[in-house]
């Protein structure tokens, strides 16, 4: 018995035939074409590294250094140096709620560091007859000046074109603000303890000069 064998015409599928490129997955049509995921992977790796560019910006790593930033970096200070976005959260974005005084420096805010430390900023004003080169000085003569009698610095932030000291918290405001300021400030103190005050005044200056 011969066996028989029938034959089948098979025609390939034009180029601009649906389902004619090249494809993964199975079924005519039913897959995604490689260049369509190239192009996503394409497409998220550059939302990736804009995405990261923009966050080393955020945080000014991308930043180009002001003339001020470069002099301090290469000034070798006995104090801390905090970061602009450190200060903003402490003071809640220099909340007015949180402006405790200002004076010729500029104004002063309360703030609470992330350990709970309770801090006092100077943010130098544009208005300041201070130039950069002064507030310079300023943190390194202070910065050297460690002593119990004197207000504490703990440190400055030097970040664009925001000039900042922050120094200790002093609950009671300044000292002439306690005695002499309006009733409602003003705190009665007896003798003994003005004359403590005043000792204390007299340790701090002898201490300076």
């Amino acid at each position: 018995m011969v066996p028989s064998y029938q034959l089948y015409h098979f025609t390939p599928p034009k180029e601009d035939s649906p389902g004619g490129g090249t494809s993964i997955g199975d079924g005519p049509g039913g897959g995604t074409s490689i260049g369509a995921v190239v192009g996503a992977v394409i497409a998220s790796t550059v939302v990736l590294v804009l995405l990261i560019g923009a966050i080393l910006w955020w945080r000014g790593c991308l930043r180009p250094k002001s003339q001020m930033e470069k002099d301090f970096k290469n000034l070798d200070f006995q104090i801390s140096s905090f970061s602009l976005r450190q200060i903003k959260v402490a003071t809640d974005n220099f909340d007015p709620a949180n402006k405790i005084g200002e004076g010729g420096f500029g104004p002063v805010y309360k703030g609470e560091m992330n350990d709970g430390t309770i801090i006092a900023v100077k943010q130098l004003s544009a208005k300041s007859k201070q130039g950069n080169r002064e507030f310079l000085n300023e943190i390194a003569m202070i910065s050297a000046l460690q002593h119990p009698h004197l207000v504490k610095l703990y440190g400055c932030c030097v970040e664009g074109d925001q000039l900042l000291l922050v120094y200790e918290y002093l609950e009671n405001n300044s000292l002439a603000r306690a005695l002499f300021g309006p009733p409602e400030t003003q705190i009665r103190l007896d003798w003994p303890t003005k004359l403590r005050i005043c000792v204390g005044i007299a340790r701090g200056l002898a201490y300076l000069h």
